[in-house]
């Protein structure tokens, strides 16, 4: 039984752990693009535009 064995422990692999690391960056840059499209100086602030003025016929 390996799944509740405590004599049974699961060694570090660095490379892993890396591929983890860089998930994890890719997530969060994504996130932060996701939430920066669009805004002034990638602030996450939306741009406020004013509304176009109707012409007078």
């Amino acid at each position: 039984m390996t799944y509740l064995d405590p004599d049974h422990t699961r060694p570090a692999n660095a490379g892993y752990i890396a591929l983890r690391v860089a998930a994890v960056i890719a997530v969060l840059a994504f996130g932060w693009f996701a939430l920066t499209v669009g805004s002034e100086n990638f602030t996450g602030r939306p741009e406020i535009v004013q509304e176009p003025a109707i012409a007078a016929p």
